[in-house]
């Protein structure tokens, strides 16, 4: 089997909506997507923050890893593990509210 960068491989992301994918899955639970923590998330980014996401299915336990750094952080940063990746994000936001936009 040959590998493929992403840049070889030709997607068209426009094709299904997130809701139309969503759909699909009966146990999801995510009827009302949290868009105000997602556009924190974006004006952490606009200023120069990094934010980064991780999900390890292989982990039984703490399967989420969040972190900032980066832009008006300077040298601090913020980096947790854990079971709930809203509650993990809306942790990284109010760190960076209290270092930043206090």
């Amino acid at each position: 089997m040959k590998l493929l960068r992403p840049f070889e491989v030709q997607i068209d992301y426009s094709m299904k909506t997130i809701e139309e994918i969503a759909s699909r899955f009966n146990n999801l639970d995510a009827s009302v997507p949290n868009l105000k923590l997602w556009a924190l998330l974006e004006k952490i980014g606009q200023e120069g923050g990094i934010v980064f996401m991780k999900i390890d299915g292989e982990r039984p336990s703490n399967r989420y890893t969040v972190g900032l750094s980066g832009g008006k952080m300077g040298d601090e940063f913020f980096r947790k593990d854990g079971d709930n990746l809203d509650q993990l994000l809306t942790e990284l936001v109010a760190f960076y509210d209290l270092r930043v936009w206090h």
